[in-house]
């Protein structure tokens, strides 16, 4: 699953080496279609240097320019 990390949740105090974040999942294009929050093991991300598109991001607004990640 390939995600668009929007922000890891605060308050939370998950066990050492895992915790929440609310993200995008992103389609074949590279389109947010759900917001989700995940329990995830920070070793078990692997964060992508860029994703392809095809089409051009929106140029406004800080969603675009949030992290990407792959989630196992």
């Amino acid at each position: 699953m390939i995600v668009r990390v929007v922000r890891e949740v605060p308050g939370c105090h998950p066990p050492y080496g895992w915790t929440w974040i609310e993200a995008y999942v992103l389609d074949a294009r590279g389109q947010a279609v759900a917001k989700r929050e995940l329990f995830v093991l920070r070793e078990g991300l692997r964060w992508l240097a860029a994703y392809s598109r095809t089409r051009a991001p929106a140029p406004h607004g800080p969603v675009g320019s949030a992290r990407r990640a792959r989630v196992s």
